[in-house]
């Protein structure tokens, strides 16, 4: 699946799946991430995940509505 179906299924993703439909590289979404200009979680040690309203955002996809 590609980053895009993943946030229209309403699921996270991936910094550097991320950087790769943005056409930035990862360390600049790293950056920002740690700047604070994107939201991240943390899952365990390592992994950080864009929740799925942020990574909308940054796709300048519609806000999903509720149903």
């Amino acid at each position: 699946m590609s980053v895009r179906q993943n946030v229209e299924a309403g699921l996270p993703t991936k910094a550097r799946p991320l950087a790769r439909e943005l056409g930035v590289s990862p360390s600049l979404i790293y950056d920002m991430i740690q700047r604070g200009e994107i939201e991240a979680r943390r899952i365990g040690m390592r992994r950080l995940v864009i929740p799925n309203a942020a990574a909308r955002k940054l796709l300048g996809m519609e806000p999903q509505q509720a149903a």
